[in-house]
């Protein structure tokens, strides 16, 4: 039967450039294939009447947004269902207006090819998709774009030995003679707030599995040339293949890449585990972990693969931000390795139009939208603590972030049946978070990101110099902060005695430490600008700083029970601890108060020289060429000086002493250099 014809109009496209599904299996939140006049699966449920391709209208979500910040009456009668919105939402701008641009942008094709990505509104795109349904209404003809389709895409690359090129056949003769022997690896991955299990085990176990089913004889311990490149020709072929990104559930849109799907972005997967991830059964029983070095080397290989043949993928995309922390881990948040990565992710964020609010149905979660949510999130979160590691200016604007909080359902639960996810989503509350206490991977995203939205905001007033920001401005802000941790799970609140509860998990733990400093981070940027403000000193800083510090000393005291965020000790330590333990060096050198403070009976005198010297502890424990091993040198020997001159001199002494300006404290990081006490 012919279903298409040069007659029917183009196919109707959504606000986030892909192809608009038909009524029925929109509702049904199934796959379309978008066929004209009728899709297959209408056709083959004999459903042709009711197959019709409506226009979604543009969605109030923008607007809802930006009223929920001063008017919380106005989002609960706007949501009757649970919202992934979060307490915080972004500033308020213009109000977006449906016009005649946006709503060629829902109907008409965009003019270029399918490798172009995401255009927004600005680009040169919505021009012609205007004179195009112009003319289209006038005339009553459409005009389509030629397309390369996947056939001539293989032609391009396959029939013209691409793969046999130097360059490109060195990048996957490195990857496939690292790949580890399919029936003797295994997969042991540490339980972390940032990974707690979810799609990516599952994804890992199924691609070794494929491995072993499909290319085994091939991947065994003498593998030659021949056997790779076919190997090699079959991961290029499916990797051309546009990877899915509508599917509802987590099993089928982790078929699309493994099994007889097995793609370049598949064989990424299996390196992106820093330490004990992937093991090999070695020939005297053991197992064996694949070196930091190869797994590094082979991601970033897998990377560029990817790269080359396909215009990108959310599965790409998450690949480059586990790429990011790698980086950041081995080489430091400071380098330049680490920031240019990250470039790369926000590029292809933007790129694939993650970033923007997609259309959506909320009547039923679907998996790929949630994985495109916490990948937005995640990598908003992290772009916050590049700029709050290094004082430059962030590479998303929170302005232009308009994907909402992704809901607080467990990745598993998409494993499972229809009714376990219906249920799930039952059982979330208004702001979109589970009301039975679990703490997710998504649940520690989603508070993390809250206190990094309302960062950014500060982030801009910190770093431009040219504004004007008043006091009351600030005070909102901090409300703000505080409602928001009031209205975050009680999961997620640290609390000193679940520490010593073997009962609860350590990732949990984990999660609430790193909550707990990322609200305690945006209040000490508040005082540190409200001081600026000349509002009155009240202690509140120097509160803010002990609590910073004591929480980052948990680490170090519980290392054993936090065995999971050893490789972060660094990353703590400068991101929370230092800037903290600046503020309290400044109040032994220029006392306060004296006894007790007034706002917190913990801190003393002596109490704040015990937290120093245990902060020079565990500065000392950082040794090289462990990444940020010099800043932790630096700030141990200031406190060191700090400590030595408090307790071998009396207050009237003169300070500094003559040697503190030998010393190689590099820090100049403007308002938010918080290493400034150094400098006097």
């Amino acid at each position: 039967m012919q279903r298409s014809s040069t007659h029917n109009p183009p196919p109707l496209q959504r606000q986030n450039g892909r192809l608009q599904a038909c009524d029925p299996c929109r509702i049904r939140k199934v796959s379309c294939d978008h066929a004209l006049p009728v899709c297959g699966r209408c056709l083959r449920k004999s459903r042709q009447r009711e197959c019709k391709y409506t226009a979604s209208e543009v969605r109030p979500r923008r607007l809802t947004r930006r009223i929920s910040r001063t008017s919380p009456e106005a989002v609960r009668s706007t949501e009757a269902v649970p919202s992934a919105l979060s307490p915080y939402t972004p500033p308020p701008s213009q109000t977006r207006v449906p016009n005649s641009l946006s709503a060629c942008q829902q109907h008409i094709p965009p003019v270029t090819d399918p490798g172009s990505g995401y255009l927004g509104s600005l680009s040169h795109s919505t021009v012609y998709e205007e004179a195009k349904n112009r003319l289209s209404t006038l005339h009553s003809f459409q005009i389509s774009a030629p397309l390369l389709n996947d056939e001539a895409k293989k032609a391009n690359y396959i029939n013209s030995s691409v793969l046999l090129t130097p360059s490109i056949r060195d990048k996957w003769i490195t990857v496939l003679r690292s790949v580890p022997r399919p029936p003797s690896c295994t997969i042991r991955l540490l339980t972390t707030p940032n990974n707690s299990g979810g799609w990516v085990r599952v994804a890992a176990h199924r691609i070794i599995k494929s491995l072993d089913t499909i290319f085994g004889q091939s991947l065994g311990t003498d593998r030659t040339d021949a056997q790779l490149e076919e190997i090699a020709q079959v991961l290029t072929e499916n990797t051309l293949k546009p990877l899915s990104e509508d599917n509802p559930d987590a099993n089928s849109w982790i078929a699309g890449f493994t099994n007889h799907n097995l793609r370049w972005e598949s064989i990424g997967l299996l390196f992106i585990f820093r330490k004990n991830g992937v093991l090999e059964l070695s020939s005297d029983g053991t197992y064996e972990e694949i070196s930091l070095d190869i797994s590094r080397t082979c991601l970033e290989l897998c990377i560029e693969l990817s790269r080359i043949f396909s215009s990108g993928s959310s599965l790409l995309l998450f690949l480059l931000s586990r790429k990011t922390i790698m980086e950041s881990t081995i080489m430091g948040y400071a380098s330049l390795s680490a920031w240019r990565l990250h470039a790369d992710t926000v590029a292809l964020l933007t790129f694939l139009g993650i970033h923007t609010d997609p259309q959506q149905d909320s009547s039923q979660p679907n998996f790929c939208q949630e994985n495109r949510k916490q990948l937005a999130a995640f990598i908003f979160m992290m772009d916050q603590t590049f700029v709050m590691f290094t004082g430059r200016p962030p590479l998303i604007n929170y302005r232009f972030m308009f994907m909402p909080l992704p809901l607080d359902i467990d990745d598993g639960d998409f494993f499972a049946d229809e009714a376990v996810v219906t249920h799930s989503f039952n059982g979330l509350d208004a702001n979109g978070w589970n009301t039975h206490g679990g703490i997710y991977s998504v649940s520690f995203i989603r508070a993390r990101t809250i206190c990094a939205f309302i960062r950014a905001e500060l982030v801009e007033v910190a770093l431009n110099k040219a504004a004007n920001t008043s006091t009351s401005t600030l005070l909102d802000i901090k409300s703000r902060q505080i409602i928001a941790m009031r209205q975050i799970p009680s999961s997620l609140i640290y609390k000193p005695r679940e520490i010593l509860d073997p009962k609860i998990p350590s990732y949990h733990i984990l999660a609430q430490l790193l909550v707990q400093l990322d609200h305690l981070q945006n209040i000490f940027i508040l005082e540190r600008l409200l001081l600026r403000q000349n509002m009155l000193d009240e202690g509140d800083l120097l509160v803010t700083s002990f609590e910073m510090v004591s929480l980052t000393l948990t680490f170090w005291s519980h290392k054993d029970r936090l065995l999971e965020a050893r490789n972060d000790f660094e990353w703590l330590l400068i991101a929370y601890a230092a800037p903290g333990g600046g503020i309290m060096c400044m109040e032994l050198l220029e006392p306060t108060f004296t006894g007790t403070h007034p706002k917190n009976d913990k801190i003393t005198r002596a109490s704040i020289i015990q937290q120093l010297s245990m902060l020079v502890a565990f500065l000392d424990w950082v040794h090289p060429p462990a990444p940020n091993a010099d800043l932790c040198a630096n700030c141990k020997a200031v406190i060191q000086h700090v400590l030595d001159h408090t307790l071998n001199t009396t207050i009237e002494s003169t300070w500094p002493p003559p040697s503190l300006d030998s010393l190689p404290l590099d820090f100049n990081f403007e308002l938010l250099d918080t290493f400034s006490w150094a400098r006097g």
